[in-house]
């Protein structure tokens, strides 16, 4: 009896029956069970960003907001690129060079050194307390919100962490919520899609 199927390191146990890709083999099949680049038994079952989700199943494994598909070596000299696609074509749009800060005296003022991530802009009020959203994009200029609405995207939330402008879609009170919509939008358009967390209108890491 073979109790490790797919000879990734990680038992069918483990692993499951679930598809956690959708690319048709259930994870004790696949040897890159979140096809990220990274096989299975690379990642393995170390929970690095201990966020409940084991790095194998795990496509942004230290939650640092950039997919992980981009930091693996043979991928990012790849990175920022292919982060959203055109309406008309389907296409990646090549990211701009990034620009000097702007000057805004309507925007909050930045966050200390020890808490990088702040909050830009919103088609939505920032709300109080824990909610979940699901990002969609990033870019080290700013995009457009209409060109992101044209996919047909609802509650769009821009923020900045470091040098990157970062956009989600959605607004759910519990991370199922936010799971699930992640799951339609990966089977659309966003593939690289994942879920976030905010408390009080900032990013929870």
């Amino acid at each position: 009896l073979d109790n490790d199927s797919d000879n990734d390191g990680l038992t069918d146990a483990e692993e499951g029956t679930k598809d956690v890709d959708y690319d048709g083999k259930p994870n004790y099949l696949d040897t890159d069970s979140d096809n990220d680049g990274i096989p299975d038994n690379v990642e393995g079952t170390v929970d690095t960003d201990k966020d409940g989700k084991p790095d194998y199943i795990d496509t942004d494994s230290d939650e640092d907001g950039i997919p992980d598909k981009y930091e693996s070596p043979s991928n990012y000299k790849n990175y920022p690129g292919d982060k959203i696609p055109t309406a008309k074509t389907g296409k990646s749009t090549p990211p701009k060079a990034a620009p000097a800060a702007p000057v805004n005296v309507d925007e909050p003022e930045p966050e200390p050194a020890s808490e990088p991530v702040s909050n830009v802009k919103s088609t939505t009020q920032n709300t109080k307390g824990v909610v979940y959203r699901v990002q969609v994009a990033m870019s080290a200029s700013k995009m457009s919100i209409g060109k992101l609405q044209s996919f047909g995207l609802k509650d769009i939330y821009e923020y900045q962490d470091g040098s990157y402008y970062k956009y989600t879609a959605g607004q759910f009170k519990t991370e199922e919520e936010a799971e699930q919509y992640k799951t339609v939008l990966r089977t659309k358009t966003f593939k690289d899609c994942f879920v976030v967390k905010f408390e009080n209108g900032k990013r929870v890491r």
